[in-house]
Protein backbone atom coordinates (compact mmCIF):
# COMPACT_ATOMS: atom_id res chain seq x y z
CA UNK A 1 0.00 0.00 0.00
CA UNK A 2 1.30 3.67 -0.68
CA UNK A 3 1.57 5.83 1.95
CA UNK A 4 1.38 9.14 3.16
CA UNK A 5 1.34 11.59 6.15
CA UNK A 6 2.08 10.00 9.38
CA UNK A 7 -0.30 10.27 12.37
CA UNK A 8 -0.31 9.92 15.66
CA UNK A 9 -3.44 8.44 17.55
CA UNK A 10 -4.11 8.68 21.23
CA UNK A 11 -7.16 6.74 23.08
CA UNK A 12 -7.46 5.99 26.72
CA UNK A 13 -4.46 4.10 27.69
CA UNK A 14 -1.26 4.86 28.91
CA UNK A 15 0.19 8.04 27.12
CA UNK A 16 4.06 8.33 26.73
CA UNK A 17 5.70 11.17 26.81
CA UNK A 18 8.38 10.14 24.79
CA UNK A 19 5.83 9.75 21.96
CA UNK A 20 3.70 12.77 22.15
CA UNK A 21 6.78 14.86 22.37
CA UNK A 22 8.42 13.33 19.25
CA UNK A 23 5.29 13.71 17.44
CA UNK A 24 5.00 17.30 18.29
CA UNK A 25 8.64 18.38 17.86
CA UNK A 26 8.31 16.54 13.84
CA UNK A 27 5.30 18.22 13.68
CA UNK A 28 2.99 15.12 13.26
CA UNK A 29 -0.55 15.52 13.57
CA UNK A 30 -1.84 14.37 16.70
CA UNK A 31 -5.92 13.02 17.26
CA UNK A 32 -7.88 11.99 20.67
CA UNK A 33 -10.89 11.51 21.68
CA UNK A 34 -9.97 13.59 24.77
CA UNK A 35 -7.42 11.57 26.33
CA UNK A 36 -4.78 13.77 25.52
CA UNK A 37 -5.75 17.55 25.92
CA UNK A 38 -4.57 20.37 24.08
CA UNK A 39 -1.86 22.40 25.99
CA UNK A 40 1.27 24.89 25.36
CA UNK A 41 2.86 23.62 22.17
CA UNK A 42 0.31 20.86 21.78
CA UNK A 43 -1.94 20.92 19.33
CA UNK A 44 -4.36 18.12 19.28
CA UNK A 45 -7.39 17.29 16.72
CA UNK A 46 -10.39 15.55 17.58
CA UNK A 47 -11.05 11.89 15.72
CA UNK A 48 -13.79 13.71 13.30
CA UNK A 49 -10.95 15.19 11.71
CA UNK A 50 -9.70 12.26 10.45
CA UNK A 51 -12.30 11.92 7.76
CA UNK A 52 -9.96 14.65 5.43
CA UNK A 53 -7.33 12.38 5.18
CA UNK A 54 -9.29 9.90 4.16
CA UNK A 55 -10.32 11.38 0.84
CA UNK A 56 -6.49 11.21 0.25
CA UNK A 57 -5.01 8.32 -2.32
CA UNK A 58 -2.47 7.28 -0.20
CA UNK A 59 -2.64 5.94 3.23
CA UNK A 60 -1.54 7.76 6.43
CA UNK A 61 1.39 5.89 8.05
CA UNK A 62 -0.41 5.59 12.08
CA UNK A 63 1.01 4.72 15.22
CA UNK A 64 -1.71 4.62 17.82
CA UNK A 65 -1.09 4.47 21.91
CA UNK A 66 -4.20 2.19 22.47
CA UNK A 67 -6.03 -0.90 20.90
CA UNK A 68 -9.39 1.10 20.95
CA UNK A 69 -8.03 3.51 18.51
CA UNK A 70 -7.91 0.95 15.54
CA UNK A 71 -11.79 1.23 14.86
CA UNK A 72 -10.87 4.85 14.54
CA UNK A 73 -8.64 3.80 11.21
CA UNK A 74 -10.98 0.83 10.12
CA UNK A 75 -13.94 3.67 10.29
CA UNK A 76 -12.40 6.09 8.58
CA UNK A 77 -10.33 4.73 5.74
CA UNK A 78 -12.85 1.34 4.76
CA UNK A 79 -11.40 -0.33 1.32
CA UNK A 80 -7.69 0.23 2.13
CA UNK A 81 -5.23 -2.07 2.47
CA UNK A 82 -4.22 -0.91 6.33
CA UNK A 83 -8.14 -2.45 6.95
CA UNK A 84 -7.90 -6.04 6.06
CA UNK A 85 -4.14 -6.00 7.77
CA UNK A 86 -5.91 -4.52 10.96
CA UNK A 87 -8.64 -7.08 10.87
CA UNK A 88 -6.88 -10.28 10.44
CA UNK A 89 -3.96 -9.20 13.18
CA UNK A 90 -6.60 -8.83 16.03
CA UNK A 91 -8.40 -11.50 15.07
CA UNK A 92 -6.84 -13.95 16.91
CA UNK A 93 -8.77 -16.99 15.50
CA UNK A 94 -8.36 -15.80 11.72
CA UNK A 95 -4.64 -15.05 13.08
CA UNK A 96 -4.33 -18.59 13.75
CA UNK A 97 -5.48 -19.70 10.35
CA UNK A 98 -3.34 -17.51 8.04
CA UNK A 99 -0.72 -19.10 9.53
CA UNK A 100 -1.97 -22.85 9.70
CA UNK A 101 0.05 -23.24 6.65
CA UNK A 102 3.51 -22.82 8.49
CA UNK A 103 2.19 -24.15 11.98
CA UNK A 104 0.03 -27.47 11.20
CA UNK A 105 0.07 -28.87 14.42
CA UNK A 106 -1.39 -26.24 16.66
CA UNK A 107 -4.66 -26.37 17.84
CA UNK A 108 -7.01 -23.30 18.54
CA UNK A 109 -10.51 -22.55 18.96
CA UNK A 110 -12.84 -19.92 19.16
CA UNK A 111 -15.62 -19.48 22.57
CA UNK A 112 -18.25 -17.54 23.07
CA UNK A 113 -18.95 -17.59 27.06
CA UNK A 114 -22.44 -19.83 26.52
CA UNK A 115 -20.21 -22.47 25.13
CA UNK A 116 -17.84 -22.23 28.13
CA UNK A 117 -19.98 -24.86 31.03
CA UNK A 118 -21.01 -27.56 28.26
CA UNK A 119 -17.11 -27.32 25.99
CA UNK A 120 -15.76 -30.85 26.23
CA UNK A 121 -12.25 -30.08 27.15
CA UNK A 122 -9.63 -32.50 24.58
CA UNK A 123 -7.81 -35.40 25.94
CA UNK A 124 -4.25 -35.19 26.87
CA UNK A 125 -3.93 -31.41 25.89
CA UNK A 126 -2.41 -28.67 27.95
CA UNK A 127 -4.06 -25.19 26.96
CA UNK A 128 -4.13 -21.53 27.27
CA UNK A 129 -7.11 -19.58 27.59
CA UNK A 130 -7.08 -16.16 27.37
CA UNK A 131 -9.78 -13.30 25.78
CA UNK A 132 -9.67 -12.58 22.27
CA UNK A 133 -9.48 -9.36 22.88
CA UNK A 134 -6.99 -9.03 25.85
CA UNK A 135 -4.46 -6.75 26.78
CA UNK A 136 -1.35 -6.88 30.02
CA UNK A 137 -1.55 -10.62 29.95
CA UNK A 138 -4.86 -10.05 31.89
CA UNK A 139 -7.57 -13.27 32.26
CA UNK A 140 -4.31 -15.83 30.82
CA UNK A 141 -4.41 -19.30 32.58
CA UNK A 142 -2.48 -22.52 31.46
CA UNK A 143 -5.53 -25.65 31.83
CA UNK A 144 -4.10 -29.03 31.60
CA UNK A 145 -7.43 -31.16 32.49
CA UNK A 146 -10.86 -31.41 32.96
CA UNK A 147 -10.67 -31.39 36.87
CA UNK A 148 -9.16 -27.80 36.23
CA UNK A 149 -11.22 -26.49 32.94
CA UNK A 150 -14.06 -24.98 35.21
CA UNK A 151 -11.74 -23.37 37.79
CA UNK A 152 -9.61 -21.82 35.17
CA UNK A 153 -12.56 -20.49 32.95
CA UNK A 154 -14.10 -19.29 36.50
CA UNK A 155 -10.67 -16.96 37.46
CA UNK A 156 -10.36 -16.03 34.10
CA UNK A 157 -14.17 -14.05 34.02
CA UNK A 158 -13.37 -12.66 37.28
CA UNK A 159 -10.21 -11.12 35.95
CA UNK A 160 -10.94 -9.94 32.94
CA UNK A 161 -13.93 -8.21 35.37
CA UNK A 162 -12.11 -6.90 37.70
CA UNK A 163 -9.53 -5.26 35.59
CA UNK A 164 -12.44 -3.90 33.24
CA UNK A 165 -12.04 -0.37 35.35
CA UNK A 166 -8.85 0.13 33.99
CA UNK A 167 -9.27 -0.82 30.15
CA UNK A 168 -12.08 -0.02 27.56
CA UNK A 169 -13.98 -3.04 26.40
CA UNK A 170 -12.37 -2.87 22.87
CA UNK A 171 -9.04 -3.08 24.77
CA UNK A 172 -9.91 -6.17 26.99
CA UNK A 173 -13.42 -8.68 26.71
CA UNK A 174 -14.30 -11.82 28.19
CA UNK A 175 -16.35 -12.44 25.00
CA UNK A 176 -15.31 -14.21 22.87
CA UNK A 177 -12.45 -16.17 24.41
CA UNK A 178 -9.44 -18.38 22.96
CA UNK A 179 -8.81 -21.41 23.38
CA UNK A 180 -5.03 -22.68 22.28
CA UNK A 181 -2.29 -24.75 22.41
CA UNK A 182 0.33 -23.86 25.44
CA UNK A 183 3.86 -23.17 23.92
CA UNK A 184 6.73 -24.43 26.43
CA UNK A 185 9.38 -22.36 26.25
CA UNK A 186 10.92 -18.88 26.81
CA UNK A 187 8.55 -16.11 25.68
CA UNK A 188 10.10 -12.69 23.88
CA UNK A 189 8.20 -9.51 22.57
CA UNK A 190 9.43 -7.54 19.15
CA UNK A 191 8.92 -3.97 18.08
CA UNK A 192 9.31 -3.72 14.51
CA UNK A 193 7.78 -1.90 11.85
CA UNK A 194 7.63 -2.58 8.02
CA UNK A 195 9.67 -0.68 5.24
CA UNK A 196 7.89 0.22 2.26
CA UNK A 197 9.44 -2.07 0.19
CA UNK A 198 7.72 -4.62 3.14
CA UNK A 199 11.19 -5.14 4.68
CA UNK A 200 10.84 -5.87 8.65
CA UNK A 201 12.76 -3.32 10.69
CA UNK A 202 13.58 -4.21 14.29
CA UNK A 203 13.51 -1.79 16.87
CA UNK A 204 13.94 -4.15 19.90
CA UNK A 205 13.66 -7.45 21.07
CA UNK A 206 12.77 -8.06 24.97
CA UNK A 207 12.57 -11.23 27.17
CA UNK A 208 9.55 -11.63 29.18
CA UNK A 209 10.70 -13.75 31.93
CA UNK A 210 7.84 -15.13 34.74
CA UNK A 211 8.50 -15.99 38.22
CA UNK A 212 7.11 -19.77 38.13
CA UNK A 213 4.58 -22.19 35.15
CA UNK A 214 1.38 -20.43 36.64
CA UNK A 215 2.61 -16.67 36.61
CA UNK A 216 1.19 -14.63 33.91
CA UNK A 217 1.79 -11.24 35.59
CA UNK A 218 3.77 -8.33 33.63
CA UNK A 219 6.44 -7.30 36.04
CA UNK A 220 9.61 -7.07 34.21
CA UNK A 221 11.12 -7.32 30.65
CA UNK A 222 14.52 -7.21 29.62
CA UNK A 223 16.61 -6.90 27.00
CA UNK A 224 20.65 -7.07 25.97
CA UNK A 225 23.21 -7.32 23.02
CA UNK A 226 22.93 -10.99 23.33
CA UNK A 227 19.30 -11.54 23.37
CA UNK A 228 19.47 -9.35 20.43
CA UNK A 229 21.86 -11.54 18.45
CA UNK A 230 20.17 -14.23 19.27
CA UNK A 231 16.55 -14.01 18.65
CA UNK A 232 15.93 -10.98 16.55
CA UNK A 233 17.37 -12.93 13.16
CA UNK A 234 14.74 -15.31 14.48
CA UNK A 235 11.89 -12.50 14.90
CA UNK A 236 12.64 -11.34 11.57
CA UNK A 237 12.66 -14.26 9.52
CA UNK A 238 9.39 -14.80 11.04
CA UNK A 239 7.91 -11.05 10.47
CA UNK A 240 9.59 -12.15 6.74
CA UNK A 241 6.45 -14.70 6.32
CA UNK A 242 3.86 -13.25 7.62
CA UNK A 243 4.34 -10.50 5.07
CA UNK A 244 3.84 -12.98 2.26
CA UNK A 245 0.19 -13.09 3.97
CA UNK A 246 -0.28 -9.51 4.00
CA UNK A 247 0.53 -6.25 2.90
CA UNK A 248 2.04 -4.87 5.90
CA UNK A 249 4.59 -2.37 4.64
CA UNK A 250 4.33 0.99 6.64
CA UNK A 251 2.74 -0.69 9.42
CA UNK A 252 4.62 -0.77 12.88
CA UNK A 253 3.93 -4.17 15.13
CA UNK A 254 4.40 -5.27 18.06
CA UNK A 255 5.10 -9.04 18.41
CA UNK A 256 5.14 -11.76 21.00
CA UNK A 257 6.39 -15.03 20.43
CA UNK A 258 7.19 -18.20 22.42
CA UNK A 259 11.15 -20.32 21.66
CA UNK A 260 10.78 -23.67 21.75
CA UNK A 261 13.39 -25.94 23.83
CA UNK A 262 14.89 -26.45 19.86
CA UNK A 263 14.96 -23.16 19.35
CA UNK A 264 11.73 -22.71 17.36
CA UNK A 265 9.75 -19.85 17.61
CA UNK A 266 5.94 -19.63 17.57
CA UNK A 267 3.74 -16.46 17.54
CA UNK A 268 1.76 -15.65 20.44
CA UNK A 269 0.24 -12.39 18.71
CA UNK A 270 1.18 -9.61 16.35
CA UNK A 271 -0.54 -6.35 17.61
CA UNK A 272 -0.71 -3.44 14.24
CA UNK A 273 0.08 0.55 14.22
CA UNK A 274 2.45 0.25 17.39
CA UNK A 275 5.38 -1.17 19.43
CA UNK A 276 4.97 -2.14 22.96
CA UNK A 277 2.40 -0.45 24.76
CA UNK A 278 2.14 0.93 28.45
CA UNK A 279 5.70 2.47 28.08
CA UNK A 280 7.72 -0.70 27.45
CA UNK A 281 8.56 0.72 23.75
CA UNK A 282 10.62 3.37 25.80
CA UNK A 283 13.00 0.86 26.92
CA UNK A 284 14.51 0.98 23.75
CA UNK A 285 14.74 5.10 23.97
CA UNK A 286 16.37 5.08 27.37
CA UNK A 287 18.64 1.82 26.99
CA UNK A 288 19.61 1.87 23.57
CA UNK A 289 19.79 5.38 23.07
CA UNK A 290 17.89 6.04 20.25
CA UNK A 291 13.92 6.99 19.43
CA UNK A 292 11.75 4.16 18.10
CA UNK A 293 8.94 6.69 17.32
CA UNK A 294 10.88 9.00 15.76
CA UNK A 295 13.21 5.89 13.89
CA UNK A 296 9.45 4.64 12.25
CA UNK A 297 7.66 8.05 11.52
CA UNK A 298 11.23 8.28 9.31
CA UNK A 299 11.47 4.88 8.46
CA UNK A 300 15.40 4.95 9.79
CA UNK A 301 16.87 1.70 10.64
CA UNK A 302 19.63 1.33 13.82
CA UNK A 303 23.29 0.59 13.66
CA UNK A 304 22.67 -2.32 15.70
CA UNK A 305 26.50 -3.29 14.99
CA UNK A 306 27.39 -0.33 16.98
CA UNK A 307 24.79 0.27 19.42
CA UNK A 308 24.92 -3.36 20.73
CA UNK A 309 29.10 -2.94 20.96
CA UNK A 310 28.42 0.04 22.90
CA UNK A 311 26.49 -1.97 25.11
CA UNK A 312 28.16 -5.13 25.81
CA UNK A 313 27.43 -6.80 28.68
CA UNK A 314 24.44 -4.70 30.26
CA UNK A 315 20.91 -5.61 30.87
CA UNK A 316 18.55 -3.55 30.32
CA UNK A 317 15.33 -3.63 31.87
CA UNK A 318 11.51 -2.35 32.46
CA UNK A 319 9.94 -2.90 35.90
CA UNK A 320 6.38 -2.69 36.64
CA UNK A 321 5.36 -2.17 40.27
CA UNK A 322 2.36 -4.17 40.32
CA UNK A 323 -0.79 -3.05 42.75
CA UNK A 324 -1.58 -6.48 44.37
CA UNK A 325 -4.63 -4.35 46.21
CA UNK A 326 -7.66 -5.24 45.29
CA UNK A 327 -8.77 -2.02 47.20
CA UNK A 328 -6.50 0.90 47.54
CA UNK A 329 -8.96 3.77 48.37
CA UNK A 330 -6.86 4.01 51.50
CA UNK A 331 -3.03 3.40 50.85
CA UNK A 332 -0.69 5.22 48.60
CA UNK A 333 2.94 3.62 47.28
CA UNK A 334 5.68 4.45 49.06
CA UNK A 335 7.83 6.01 46.27
CA UNK A 336 11.04 6.45 48.06
CA UNK A 337 11.26 2.89 49.54
CA UNK A 338 10.96 1.01 46.06
CA UNK A 339 13.24 3.38 44.20
CA UNK A 340 16.05 2.75 46.79
CA UNK A 341 15.67 -1.08 45.57
CA UNK A 342 17.37 -0.16 42.24
CA UNK A 343 21.41 0.34 41.59
CA UNK A 344 20.63 2.07 38.28
CA UNK A 345 18.13 3.77 37.29
CA UNK A 346 18.27 5.35 33.79
CA UNK A 347 14.01 6.52 34.08
CA UNK A 348 11.78 6.19 37.25
CA UNK A 349 8.02 7.17 36.45
CA UNK A 350 5.47 7.48 39.04
CA UNK A 351 2.44 5.74 37.70
CA UNK A 352 -1.52 6.60 38.93
CA UNK A 353 -1.74 3.30 41.04
CA UNK A 354 -5.95 3.94 41.09
CA UNK A 355 -6.50 4.49 37.43
CA UNK A 356 -3.63 1.70 36.26
CA UNK A 357 -2.89 -1.73 37.90
CA UNK A 358 0.68 -0.50 38.60
CA UNK A 359 2.23 2.19 40.84
CA UNK A 360 5.88 2.48 38.99
CA UNK A 361 7.73 2.03 35.63
CA UNK A 362 11.12 1.61 36.13
CA UNK A 363 13.66 1.96 33.16
CA UNK A 364 16.75 0.36 35.02
CA UNK A 365 20.21 -1.35 33.99
CA UNK A 366 22.41 -3.88 35.00
CA UNK A 367 25.89 -5.74 34.29
CA UNK A 368 23.58 -8.88 36.67
CA UNK A 369 20.56 -9.93 35.66
CA UNK A 370 19.59 -10.99 39.07
CA UNK A 371 19.40 -7.61 39.74
CA UNK A 372 16.19 -7.42 37.51
CA UNK A 373 14.88 -10.68 38.27
CA UNK A 374 14.33 -10.37 41.60
CA UNK A 375 11.43 -8.35 41.16
CA UNK A 376 9.56 -11.45 40.16
CA UNK A 377 9.43 -12.74 43.37
CA UNK A 378 8.74 -8.82 45.17
CA UNK A 379 5.78 -8.96 47.31
CA UNK A 380 4.72 -5.41 45.94
CA UNK A 381 1.79 -4.83 48.71
CA UNK A 382 5.54 -3.82 50.80
CA UNK A 383 5.67 -0.67 49.10
CA UNK A 384 2.22 0.44 49.94
CA UNK A 385 1.25 2.40 52.82
CA UNK A 386 -2.05 3.50 55.18
CA UNK A 387 -3.14 7.22 54.28
CA UNK A 388 -3.30 8.69 57.76
CA UNK A 389 -7.07 9.71 58.48
CA UNK A 390 -7.61 13.27 58.85
CA UNK A 391 -8.76 13.97 61.97
CA UNK A 392 -11.23 16.87 61.72
CA UNK A 393 -11.39 19.51 64.51
CA UNK A 394 -15.11 20.85 65.89
CA UNK A 395 -15.52 24.21 66.40
CA UNK A 396 -14.82 25.01 69.77
CA UNK A 397 -17.90 25.87 72.12
CA UNK A 398 -19.34 28.95 73.62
Amino acid sequence: MEHGQNLLLIGNNYISEVLVGTATRLGIPIFSDGSLKQGPGLAVHDVPSLAFYARREATPRFYINSEECLPWITGNFSGKGINEAIGLLKDKVEFRRILADAYPDFYFRELGVHELDSFEFPEGKVLTLKPSKGFFGIGVRKVSSKEEWKASVKEVLEEVKKNSRYFSPSILSASPLLLEDFIKGKEYAVDAYYSRSKEPVIMNVYHHPYRDADDTRNVLYYTSPDIMRRVAPKATDFLKLLAKQLDLSGIAVHAEFRETENGRIIPVEVNPCRFGGFGLADLTYYGYGFNPYEYFFSQKKPDWGRILREREGLKLGWILGNNPNTDSSDLRPNHEKFRSTFSNILQYREMDHKRWPVFASVYAQSRDLKDLTKYLSVDFGQYFERIPKTVKVGAPKS
